[in-house]
């Protein structure tokens, strides 16, 4: 399978969710736990679990839906969704996987690939510092138009950040259609291996500025 290829997976599973743009605040309080991948995160409470649509063969066998929840139907406050996947290594040659800021770059990249996607910035490649400067992360994030249930258009963020984690590459899939809820939620807190929590993506993504299409 060509990173291409890989990369298209992603785009299966992050279609836009048909969002009503709604003001409000969520609050972290449930824990997903992967002993095997070391990694501990919170979520907010009210979030239920999701299952994921435009899942074809291709997807289920390459790519593994670990956690996907969102906010109720009826939720009074903004509508959002998480999701966590892993891509699995038989789907990928040995020198792929062995590149791995290339193989990540590649998965989130697959973003901008999306029909109407408007880039918020460009791809960033990060780590935490201190005991986690091995915990590289690749971020990539789109704003795109979408329609609610009533058939009016709105606008959709969503954003992957991609890592590894015990030689196991994970993607975390953001989606709202509210921007103070999208950058809570990419202040989710997760640990690596028992270390100190750090949030998803330490930046906030700024409004885009005033006039701009």
């Amino acid at each position: 399978m060509t990173l291409r290829m890989l990369a298209s997976l992603l785009f299966l599973c992050t279609l836009p969710l048909a969002f009503q743009p709604i003001a409000g605040a969520q609050t972290q309080g449930q824990t997903f736990t992967d002993a095997s991948l070391g990694i501990t995160f919170d979520y907010p409470a009210d979030f239920v679990p999701d299952t994921p649509a435009n899942q074809g063969a291709d997807t289920k066998r390459c790519a593994a839906v670990l956690l996907s929840v969102r906010t109720p139907d009826g939720a009074k406050g903004p509508l959002a969704s998480l999701t966590l996947l892993e891509f699995k290594r038989s789907c990928a040659t040995e020198e792929q996987w062995s590149n791995h800021d290339r193989l990540l770059a590649s998965i989130t990249k697959a973003l901008y690939a999306q029909h109407g996607a408007q880039a918020m910035g460009q791809p960033l490649v990060y780590d935490y510092g201190s005991d986690l400067t091995a915990q590289r992360v690749h971020m990539s994030a789109i704003r795109q138009q979408s329609t609610d249930s009533s058939g009016q258009p709105h606008e959709v963020l969503l954003m992957d950040l991609a890592t590894f984690a015990h030689d196991r590459a994970i993607c975390w899939v953001i989606q709202s259609s509210d921007l103070a809820e999208f950058n809570q939620l990419s202040k989710t807190l997760v640990s690596f291996d028992g270390k100190r929590k750090v949030p998803l993506f330490p930046a906030t993504i700024q409004p885009k500025p005033a006039g701009q299409p």
